[in-house]
């Protein structure tokens, strides 16, 4: 059908296959469908049609009128909301948030992070902690990545594994470095049971009652991330390399000046840290 349609002379005759995706995606949302998933299987079948027929028969539907329009907003928690959140958490919920607040991961990345991922950096005193990691969403694409974990976050880090300790879990170096604590013991930590612990968190802090300015989740942290490093003059394609968005080839080179890139971090990494000029850490 679209190999036929696009040789029609009249383009506004070519709007056939275009016109059933997007009654495909409105499909999608009435049967409520997340805005990620819906994304994820109408870029799929896009591809499809940019594999089989080539660019220039690909399907292209950008000005799709809801394109942006998220079912819940995602809410960017200022940096005094951050804090009264760290008020109300154990030393486990602190580390949990801080990680993603001053690193500014995905939360799929961060889960799949070793305490062998950050043992040789700890043992050799850096500060701040770099974390190298592959971005699982984009690995084919975006190659290494390097973030960072600002100087209380790494004394946080060091409390929360020593507290582990004293709870005689035996680290290894392939321990899951955010874990969940169970009767049995220690197990990795599911995105679900983090994001309802921010929301039980949340509330404890007494913020966003209902969910009145968008909800909590890990993403939140993310784009706090971002927003803090790139309103105090950080260049965008330095922390896109942070968080692991694509950037230009010729900008990967950052991945081997570490020391570098580890200067940039550290003369900013006040920004996205709730935890600057708090001297309590338990």
């Amino acid at each position: 059908m679209r190999d036929k349609e696009i040789k029609n002379p009249d383009p506004n005759s070519r709007t056939g296959i275009r016109d059933l995706i997007l009654d495909f995606r409105e499909h999608l949302e009435r049967e409520k469908y997340a805005p990620k998933t819906i994304n994820w299987m109408d870029r799929s079948v896009r591809g499809f049609f940019t594999a089989v027929l080539g660019r220039a028969r690909m399907v292209n539907i950008k000005n799709y009128r809801d394109a942006e329009v998220m079912i819940k907003k995602v809410l960017v928690p200022t940096i005094e909301e951050l804090k009264r959140m760290l008020d109300v958490c154990n030393l486990e919920e602190k580390f949990r948030i801080i990680f993603l607040a001053q690193t500014g991961m995905r939360i799929s990345d961060a889960l799949k992070m070793k305490v062998g991922d950050v043992q040789r950096e700890l043992d050799l005193g850096k500060v701040p902690l770099a974390i190298e990691y592959l971005p699982e969403m984009e690995k084919e694409t975006v190659g290494e990545r390097i973030t960072f974990l600002a100087s209380n976050g790494v004394e946080l880090l060091k409390k929360y594994l020593d507290w582990r300790k004293q709870l005689g879990e035996k680290l290894t170096l392939e321990s899951s470095l955010l874990s969940s604590r169970t009767h049995r013991g220690s197990s990795p930590i599911t995105p679900q049971k983090f994001n309802t612990m921010l929301k039980n968190v949340a509330i404890k802090a007494g913020l966003n009652g209902e969910e009145k300015y968008g909800v909590l989740t890990a993403h939140s942290f993310r784009k706090f991330f971002y927003a803090q490093l790139t309103n105090h003059g950080v260049d965008d394609r330095i922390v896109d390399f942070f968080i692991g968005h694509k950037i230009p080839e010729v900008d990967t080179v950052w991945f081997g000046r570490r020391e570098k890139i580890r200067e940039i971090y550290a003369g900013h990494q006040q920004h996205p840290n709730p935890l600057a000029g708090k001297q309590n850490l338990t």
